[in-house]
């Protein structure tokens, strides 16, 4: 679903508490921290989603905190 970041709607803003993004599974179980949603379905699937090389690991922990740091400033 298509949300204004500008304009969250009030449907939004109650679903997932205006985070961006937000996952929500068959359960009902929501979340939106955009990190731990990565880690939360990467142990969902067997760790498939990552690499088995811990350095390779490693820099994608180090590139997510980066993205974290400066996805502060965006908005």
């Amino acid at each position: 679903v298509h949300v204004d970041l500008m304009k969250r709607p009030s449907w939004y803003l109650a679903f997932g508490g205006g985070t961006v993004p937000v996952i929500e599974f068959p359960s009902g179980f929501r979340y939106g921290e955009s990190h731990a949603i990565m880690e939360l379905l990467n142990d969902l699937n067997d760790k498939k989603l990552s690499s088995k090389d811990p350095y390779e690991e490693a820099k994608m922990r180090e590139f997510i905190s980066l993205g974290s740091q400066v996805g502060l400033y965006m908005f």
